[in-house]
């Protein structure tokens, strides 16, 4: 139990992965890879599972602000919770059902 403990506590301080891909992300994988001492093939892949459509807010502590998760295109970056409101009252934002539906595995 100390173990998962002590894992989980290490885990939580790391920095997180960025909200799009982008070169911090491959940076951030290579210096997880360094730490487990780990030198052997690597994939990339796309997580096709069933998604529970719902909007969810993510800090982003790098910009320092907010954005939702679970729309389809871009995530939406929140600099005003009404002007979010008006556009959910007004259905401007679909929910996404699933991750990589229409793209092949890379």
């Amino acid at each position: 139990m100390t173990d998962n403990w002590v894992r989980r506590a290490m885990e939580s301080k790391q920095e997180k992965f960025p909200i799009k891909p982008c070169l911090r992300s491959f940076i951030l994988v290579r210096s997880y890879l360094d730490l487990i001492n780990y030198s052997g093939p690597v994939g990339l892949s796309c997580n096709d599972s069933k998604l529970f459509p719902a909007f969810r807010p993510y800090f982003d502590s790098k910009e320092d602000t907010y954005y939702v998760v679970g729309c389809t295109g871009t995530p939406l970056r929140i600099a005003d919770i009404e002007e979010f409101d008006a556009q959910l009252k007004q259905g401007l934002l679909t929910k996404a059902t699933k991750v990589g539906h229409h793209s092949p595995p890379i």
